[in-house]
């Protein structure tokens, strides 16, 4: 299930989930399911389109997507330098701040950190650039 806890701070979940981005990636067909094929509620529970209708009441009913068959993936609200969206479970490459020894090429995925959160702050902004993600890998130059 989508872990919804770091949303619920000061009362404004309703007002946060309305600006949430997400991508979905289905395990069985390996590969992100365009936003048009589900829903994401308040609960972070996912449902497939299409709809079943109800033949005792002929009412729209929506599909219960299993928690084994997806993982939802967070927008981070960053861009890289080429202007594409940053989601977790994306692999990033650019230069780190290692302090004394200067900035150096690093490569890892995102993921949020419940006390930490992303930890841009150790990272040149303007280098970041997406390579892959978890699921595909980084890509090779």
């Amino acid at each position: 299930m989508f872990n919804m806890d770091y949303y619920k701070s000061g009362g404004i979940l309703e007002l946060m989930l309305s600006n949430l981005k997400v991508r979905v990636w289905h395990k069985g067909f390996e590969k992100f399911l365009p936003k048009e094929e589900w829903f994401l509620n308040f609960n972070g529970d996912l449902f497939f389109y299409p709809i079943e209708i109800d033949m005792t009441s002929f009412s729209p009913r929506m599909i219960r997507a299993s928690e084994d068959l997806y993982e939802v993936n967070r927008y981070t609200g960053m861009d890289d330098k080429n202007g594409q969206e940053i989601y977790e479970g994306d692999i990033i490459r650019g230069k780190l701040d290692f302090g004394p020894a200067g900035f150096v090429e690093q490569q890892l995925s995102v993921k949020w950190d419940n006390v930490d959160g992303y930890q841009w702050n150790y990272w040149d902004i303007p280098t970041i650039e997406v390579v892959g993600n978890i699921y595909n890998r980084a890509k090779h130059d």
